[in-house]
């Protein structure tokens, strides 16, 4: 049976009957044998695509005049045959690897994209804006020029004016506020990249050439309704048994911001929620939960029911094991309400005494790292501050505690962490900063009366942002950029093709003016997440012997696998997993020739026989965790159905994509 004939049932129910028809009309036996795109040259599995051009038309046949359709600029087709006519190369194109091709276009009407790989804009504070060049060898001189620092904010102000200058080759910058690719969703596809050596910075960079792609029309990019700026601030708070007298504390708290906030003139523009955490309860059920939700985020805010609510919250009546608790699953808890997206203003106060249990503590509920939870809030535009009290009781456990609280709290490179720590758990002490930095986020409402355009961030208020006290402030900036772009609709660049640095042109060593992002189908993320489970179930096995017995050992497990998938582990049954792996000449090649084929390359993907013998115990450990963490990021991207993209409006569920951090891969 096709592989596609599960996707049908799983879809139909959801699409109706009518659209289901539709579908479904192909027998099996001729989706069986539909014809598949070409694959790249020294590949035998990863399908040729293309972005088509602005301007070019679908016809029915090489060189004909009968339109097909008319796709939008840089549109993505399966290649499935290349033919010459009159001369001139032609390609037969669709829009589904798994169905008929529509019709044909020219050669020189595409450019070929090896991989989905693309590039997002870091939100915007605190750097100056990214310039376009319109070819590779301006860009070079450009960044290369030992009076880049002079020359950058220079040539970004002139190219903000409208009047860039003359001969430098600039097409086009940055917009001036955050574009939300969760709304108004952008492509800046990775068509080449190298590295340059930057003289300013006496260090190696990447640059990429990329196309920029809009794919909302400017009418139907969300208006700017208002200038409300609403705020969420969400609670965090280690719920164990020490933590008694600091949840009064912090109860009291919240209750002072009400009375001062309740009949203010910004009153119905913040809202709070409110999370408990201990630690996992398995075999230790009396602890009564490991996270929960006492008071949900939402917009509607009734101060009166949440008041009723937090006192709900009480300590634990038993002791967790140890010191260290699941504070990351309370952290999660709050990342996956569903409210966070009706805010500008977007907080999680987290508030605990204990370190955290990560991936490689086996009690560990999120079976993820701090990084990553970390690089998940930033995701989301969702800023952590953290607050340590160093008890007496838990000074064994400080060092780690901080370490982890401010990796939690990470903004950005050359930023302070929003992290606080209250000496000694003194109540006199904790009392007040709570206080405090609950009024800075408030206030951030009150900076909203103009748009916060600042053509390099902070500076333009005179903050420092390597200071700890300003640490709000710049948050709060930072996401007045992005809520000002998100209800202002605002979009990428016009379609172009232009090479641009990842870097900040004014910190090119810390600064990032791009991520790089992975676009994977439904069936590419159950694939990997699949994969990455065979590593584990290996290193499991050899537990106790001679380390150097894992890649012999994994060998069997993937045989066992490709003989009976069914034992494969995955997020959708219904999909087929595709596992063909020969050799194994490094863990990269578990993951399939499309990863092998990137020009990243992670730990895991260079990792051989020979390398992994010579590592130390602790370097095998720290794999695995990625892997073990790298299989829960996966799952929450899988889950985050609002936010799978089409790159083609004929594009089935199937070929939609999600935009993954490639720095989830481990």
């Amino acid at each position: 049976m096709s592989r596609n004939v599960p996707f049908l049932r799983r879809v139909c129910p959801a699409l109706g009957l009518a659209a289901c028809l539709g579908l479904s009309s192909l027998p099996d036996a001729a989706l069986a044998q539909a014809r598949q795109p070409l694959v790249q040259d020294g590949t035998t599995s990863i399908p040729q695509r293309i972005l088509s051009r602005p301007g070019v038309v679908v016809t029915d046949a090489p060189g004909s005049a009968g339109e097909v359709e008319s796709p939008a600029p840089f549109s993505l087709y399966y290649v499935f045959e290349r033919s010459e006519h009159d001369g001139a190369e032609w390609i037969e194109v669709g829009p589904n690897r798994d169905r008929p091709p529509i019709g044909w276009l020219p050669a020189d009407g595409s450019v070929d994209w090896r991989q989905t790989l693309v590039l997002t804009f870091t939100n915007s504070a605190g750097r100056l804006h990214a310039l376009f060049f319109e070819d590779r060898d301006t860009l070079i001189d450009f960044v290369e020029d030992e009076r880049l620092p002079v020359l950058a904010p220079d040539y970004v102000a002139r190219t903000r004016a409208g009047a860039p200058p003359e001969g430098a080759g600039i097409i086009s910058i940055e917009p001036e506020t955050v574009v939300d690719f969760t709304k108004q969703f952008y492509l800046l596809p990775i068509l080449d990249a190298e590295e340059v050596f930057l003289s300013a910075a006496t260090r190696r960079a990447k640059i990429f050439e990329v196309a920029s792609i809009p794919l909302n029309d400017p009418e139907t990019a969300a208006p700017r309704e208002n200038d409300d700026f609403p705020v969420g601030v969400v609670f965090v708070i280690d719920t164990t048994t020490s933590m008694g007298p600091y949840i009064e504390r912090t109860r009291e708290t919240v209750r002072t911001i009400f009375q001062n906030i309740r009949d203010s003139e910004i009153g119905e523009r913040v809202s709070f929620g409110m999370i408990g955490f201990r630690d996992n309860i398995e075999g230790l059920e009396q602890l009564g939960y490991t996270s929960k939700v006492f008071a949900p985020l939402s917009r509607d805010f009734d101060a009166d029911d949440f008041v009723g609510r937090i006192e709900q919250m009480d300590e634990a009546g038993v002791s967790s094991r140890g010191f260290i608790e699941d504070g990351l699953a309370g952290v999660v808890a709050a990342l996956e309400l569903e409210a966070w997206k009706d805010f500008g203003g977007r907080f999680i106060v987290f508030i605990t005494d204990a370190g955290v249990r990560e991936a490689s503590d086996e009690l560990s509920t999120t079976g993820m790292t701090v990084e990553q939870v970390n690089a998940a809030l930033r995701d989301k535009q969702i800023a952590a501050i953290s607050l340590l009290l160093k008890t007496q009781v838990g000074g064994a456990y400080h060092s780690m505690a901080e370490d982890q609280l401010r990796r939690l709290s990470f903004w950005r490179e050359g930023w302070a962490e929003p992290f606080y720590i209250v000496p000694d758990g003194a109540l006199d002490s904790f009392g007040p900063q709570v206080d405090e930095l609950t009024d800075n986020m408030v206030k951030q409402v009150l900076h909203m009366s103009e748009p916060p355009f600042s053509g390099g961030a902070e500076q333009r208020d005179g903050l420092d942002c390597s200071q700890q006290e300003n640490a709000i402030d710049c948050l709060g900036y930072a996401m007045r950029l992005a809520w000002f772009g998100r209800t202002a609709g605002t979009r990428a660049p016009s379609v172009f093709r232009a090479w641009t640095p990842q870097f900040a042109l004014d910190d090119p060593l810390n600064g990032r003016a791009f991520d790089v992002r992975i676009l994977l189908n439904r069936n590419q993320v159950n694939n990997l997440y699949a994969r990455l489970g065979l590593v584990l179930e290996a290193a499991n096995k050899v537990i106790g012997e001679d380390p150097g017995l894992f890649f012999d050992v994994l060998q069997t497990v993937i045989a066992q696998a490709t003989n009976d998938p069914s034992t494969l582990e995955d997020l959708d049954p219904s999909q087929a997993i595709e596992l063909e792996v020969s050799e194994l000449p490094n863990l990269g090649a578990l993951l399939g020739e499309y990863f092998g084929h990137l020009p990243f390359k992670t730990r895991l993907m260079r990792a051989d026989r020979a390398e992994w013998d010579r590592m130390q115990g602790g370097e095998r450990d720290q794999i695995l965790t990625s892997v073990r963490s790298a299989r829960q990021l996966l799952k929450f991207y899988y889950q985050d159905v609002d936010n799978w993209i089409a790159l083609h409006p004929q594009a089935t569920d199937g070929e939609k994509v999600y935009p993954l951090p490639l720095e989830v891969l481990p």
